[in-house]
Order: structure tokens, then sequence, then C-alpha cells
């Protein structure tokens, strides 16, 4: 395993997505880089954090993808997340433009009204953003 890039997804997890996970939940760091979940929807990364906390990170800066894909990405995290019995599962969008991006992004989620205490949503400027 490459100890650096464990460390800064650890980082990253913690400062920017704001987990409170204890340490030993940091045993187990694993990721895939460039996974396709949908013919139209390739995510930056998937992050499996202690077999417990799953996060996708996805690079969104069209407002059309959003508004065509942002549902489904959102829907087979928790699928995934439920199969899998993690605890949470978090979608961190990367973009330029965190303002308008979150707020498109929280209208179509709120919209879905799934009700799901164990999803959340971070947007993350892309500057940001160091794995």
């Amino acid at each position: 395993m490459d100890m650096n890039k464990e460390n800064m997804i650890k980082s990253f997890v913690i400062n920017k997505l704001g987990c409170n996970c204890p340490d030993e939940v940091f045993n187990i760091i694993k990721w895939q880089k460039d996974v396709q979940i949908d013919k139209n929807i390739i995510l930056n990364y998937k992050i499996n954090i202690g077999n417990r906390l799953l996060i996708y990170i996805i690079e969104i800066e069209d407002h059309n993808f959003m508004n065509d894909n942002l549902v489904k990405i959102f829907m087979f995290g928790i699928g995934e997340r439920d199969n899998n019995n993690f605890n949470r599962f978090r979608l961190a969008i990367i973009s330029n433009n965190i303002a308008e991006i979150y707020s498109i992004a929280q209208n179509i989620l709120n919209n879905l009204n799934i009700g799901d205490q164990k999803g959340h949503l971070h947007v993350i400027m892309k500057k940001d953003f160091i794995l």
C-alpha cells in the first residue's frame, strides 16, 4: 500500500469531509481511481474507510450533467453502502464554483426526499482537493 496516499486520504476525510471516525477505522483505507458506475458516470475516486465509510468523489462543473446524473450517483452510493453494510456514504463533488454547485445539488437531493441520515453531500473547491 502507498502510505503517503493513505495519509493524504485520511487527512482529506478528516479535514475536508469532517469525519470524526475513531483512529482504528483508518487501519483499512482502500481506493480506486476512475470508477465507472454508469455509461455516462465515472467517479474520480471511490474510497473505503474501515469497511464503514464509503466515499464517492466526482468532479462536476456542468449543471446539465448534475441535473441528469446526481440522483443516480447518490442512489448508487446509498445502494452500495447498504449492500456492503457500511455505516455511512459521503458524496464529495469537486468544483470551481462550489456555491452554485452546492445550491443546485441540495435542491436536487432535497426534492429526492429519501430521508437518509447516513448519506451526506459535500462540495469542495477544486484547489482544495489534493488526492
